[in-house]
């Protein structure tokens, strides 16, 4: 059974044609306990996403990662097992937060140690580059000025995807907001009728017991 871990990874990267970077230490478990290692980075819907990966060689481990997206049926843009160093080229079908898991398989008869480790490194380019422009304005017949204009115009369109994202995010933190909001104002109201309810039946209450010693 895997255990995820989600770390978030970066959530500006489709702003302009940038790329973002980590390297960690994956340590290796059997399989029956091993731990997915996932870091989530939002990414707007058409980006061209290129996805370089890197890893030291060690024997006795099965390093694997798959690549998905946050939706409810979860699409799939890449996978490998066993991997080595890797780069993929995929493109989201919707705007939302993609996830880099990994995960690293001892082999059986090894005992899990400090030793058995991998490390890794993950680098996601947002955007065409340079020379994919070139190769756009080549292959389209393109002059230098309309292929200017036309990454300026992709790069815009991830700046308004981004700016959508946090507009969307805003009005969902509203709304937690609110609802959170109204229902302490409610528990407090009936924390206070509780409170009068209890007070007034204690008053009725010791009239009575009073009553019936004939102390009043």
């Amino acid at each position: 059974m895997f255990f995820p871990t989600v770390i978030l990874f970066s959530a500006l990267a489709t702003i302009t044609s940038a790329a973002s970077a980590v390297r960690f230490d994956l340590p290796a478990s059997y399989v029956h306990s091993v731990q997915k290692k996932c870091l989530s980075m939002w990414i707007a819907k058409e980006s061209h996403v290129t996805v370089s990966l890197t890893t030291t060689p060690s024997s006795g481990q099965k390093l694997s990662f798959e690549i998905t997206d946050s939706i409810n049926f979860q699409n799939k843009y890449g996978s490998r097992d066993d991997f080595s160093d890797s780069q993929l080229v995929f493109t989201p079908q919707e705007s939302t937060d993609i996830n880099f898991c990994f995960w690293n398989i001892l082999d059986p008869g090894l005992t899990p140690s400090p030793s058995y480790y991998r490390q890794v490194g993950l680098e996601v380019q947002i955007g065409k580059t340079e020379e994919d422009y070139k190769k756009l304005a080549k292959a389209e017949n393109l002059k230098p000025r309309e292929a200017l204009l036309k990454q300026l115009e992709e790069r815009y369109g991830n700046i308004v995807d981004v700016m959508d994202m946090f507009k969307s995010r805003d009005f969902d933190k509203l709304a937690t907001h609110e609802s959170t909001k109204k229902r302490i104002a409610n528990f407090g109201f009936m924390s206070v009728g509780i409170l009068v309810f209890v007070g007034i039946w204690q008053i009725i209450y010791l009239r009575n017991y009073f009553k019936s010693k004939k102390l009043i």
